[in-house]
């Protein structure tokens, strides 16, 4: 099943649920982020949703958190259960995608 380029699959749905629900989605595709810049990204959110279905040791919900520490109400991680690290993060909640 191929569904073509998937940068593309994603600013159409992007594009779509805008259209319908308002300025509601922002996406912004960049190859690599610097770290203080991944910092400040997870700093300002509420919610990690990691879907991968095959992972190795991403680090990006470990960087959430650490981000998270310094805020009066946390933001949660809700991780696929096939990510590499959510076998360390008890906290996290953990989702079948």
């Amino acid at each position: 099943f191929d569904i073509g380029d998937p940068l593309s699959v994603i600013k159409a749905s992007v594009d779509k649920i805008n259209a319908k629900f308002g300025p509601v989605v922002y996406f912004e595709h960049r190859e690599t982020l610097p770290l203080n810049e991944r910092i400040a990204l997870w700093h300002s959110t509420d919610l990690l949703l990691n879907t991968t279905i095959r992972d190795g040791l991403n680090t990006n919900p470990l960087e959430f958190v650490y981000a998270q520490a310094s805020k009066h109400c946390p933001g949660v991680p809700i991780l696929s259960e096939f990510t590499g690290v959510s076998r360390v993060m008890n906290g996290a909640i953990t989702m079948n995608p």
